[in-house]
């Protein structure tokens, strides 16, 4: 997910409240932007979330590797936002 860049001052205090909801939904939580990041994830480790489990990677191939080291094969996986082509064709390709 990149962050949500067009909300102006509430953009912390938002980004607070997602990295809240990812440790209480998520086991693993791949950023794709350095914006904000730091306050999702400080706010999802306060929260109880693993810090090694929100990362920060803008690499598809990356993302892709990650995903598969991390999932089972019925484990469901949320693509929010803009979701590199190449990353799609990956994880599509390796049913």
């Amino acid at each position: 997910m990149p962050c949500l860049i067009e909300l102006g001052k509430a953009s912390k205090e938002v980004h607070k409240r997602i990295g809240q909801k990812i440790a209480e939904v998520c086991h693993l939580a791949i950023i794709t932007t350095k914006e904000r990041f730091q306050d999702i994830t400080r706010a999802g480790i306060e929260k109880g979330m693993p810090s090694g489990n929100i990362l920060f990677i803008e690499n598809p191939k990356k993302i892709f590797e990650k995903i598969k080291s991390f999932c089972e094969k019925e484990d469901v996986i949320l693509l929010e936002s803009r979701v590199p082509a190449e990353l799609i064709k990956q994880l599509v390709m390796s049913e």
